[in-house]
């Protein structure tokens, strides 16, 4: 697990350290926020690299969308369950963001 240079500037160099060392890309983004500059990679010896947003905030929603998964898969167990909240208005979609 990696927090921090996981997105796309030039001081960001994970992704760039990881093609060096043949990572297989299972996930590179997701469309949320706070959390969009996070990955999912393997390395050819099959350790799993998870990279969470710098951003404290960012880092905790990675870690629920991606590592907590990944490790759930891993060993077998059924993944924590997540809070319910119930709305009380509507949810619009911000611009350019699907749904």
């Amino acid at each position: 697990m990696v927090t921090g240079s996981t997105s796309f500037g030039a001081t960001d160099q994970l992704r760039q350290l990881l093609v060096e060392h043949g990572a297989r890309w299972v996930v590179d983004a997701v469309a949320v926020g706070p959390g969009h500059p996070q990955l999912l990679a393997q390395l050819p010896d099959r350790r799993w690299i998870v990279g969470l947003p710098g951003n404290p905030y960012a880092a905790l929603t990675a870690a629920h969308t991606l590592l907590a998964p990944l490790l759930a898969g891993l060993t077998g167990r059924p993944l924590p369950a997540l809070p319910r909240i119930p709305l009380t208005g509507d949810i619009t979609a911000a611009p350019g963001v699907p749904g």
